[in-house]
């Protein structure tokens, strides 16, 4: 029980009170084993196995700190690539930026993208793609359809259909960044030329080298017209022909 409780408590947000609770809950158990008082053991395990089993609810599961500074915690752990810190610390301020804000909200869509690019880092690609979901949901109410914020959303929607080896869904997805970056009219420039890169290499990968082709030959000239080329991204491009 006391591993339990060690270990539960660097997972949830439990605030101080709860957690010493429970430990108090939990050494009284082993000494009143020991003094064979089980009739105050009993109703001591049950207790605490309640308070175990509804500190994720909404009631007991509050964050420790706003969200207003959290999030510059937050921001620096996704920096740092501390991505499970980072999840866990997002998770924990949710239905708190769900009841301060506009569902509509920057706010909201903003920690939504948090949300999916760390679980994406985490190989949690499913949970990770229903995070962006919700994260498009609100860009395209709030943003232009080809705003930057939308394509990525998209982009992230689709990174995990990659990973899971869904390439019709992921040629879809690009297919539609593709259009919406045309609409745009910015086609001279190194996101256009990832954007076309990313659908021949979707093609590639689904063994259609004669569809892929022109996608990689186009983005590889697009590149070069591009007055600072990414270098890596044109190379990855070269590797795929």
């Amino acid at each position: 029980f006391l591993t339990l409780y060690c270990y539960h408590c660097k997972r949830s947000s439990m605030d101080t009170v709860q957690k010493h609770t429970i430990l108090q809950s939990l050494l009284l158990l082993i000494i009143s084993t020991f003094h064979k008082a089980y009739y105050i053991g009993v109703p001591t395990l049950l207790f605490t196995l309640i308070l175990f089993a509804c500190s994720d609810t909404d009631t007991l599961h509050k964050p420790t700190i706003s969200y207003e500074l959290a999030r510059p915690q937050i921001d620096t752990l996704m920096k740092a690539q501390r991505f499970e810190e980072a999840y866990i610390a997002a998770k924990d301020v949710l239905p708190e930026v769900k009841k301060k804000f506009d569902p509509n909200s920057e706010e909201l869509a903003s920690l939504y993208n948090i949300l999916s690019v760390s679980t994406f880092r985490m190989s949690h690609y499913p949970e990770s793609r229903s995070w962006a979901e919700k994260e498009l949901q609100i860009r395209q109410k709030i943003d232009s359809p080809t705003d930057e914020v939308v394509l990525t959303a998209l982009n992230n929607i689709g990174n995990t259909y990659y990973e899971e080896g869904k390439y019709n869904e992921v040629l879809n997805v690009a297919l539609d960044i593709k259009n919406r970056r045309e609409q745009k009219g910015k086609t001279k420039s190194n996101d256009y030329a990832i954007t076309v890169s990313n659908v021949g290499r979707v093609y590639s990968s689904m063994g259609k080298l004669f569809e892929a082709e022109p996608y990689l030959v186009q983005a590889i000239n697009l590149f070069q017209e591009v007055s600072d080329p990414d270098i890596e991204q044109l190379s990855i491009t070269v590797e795929y022909l």
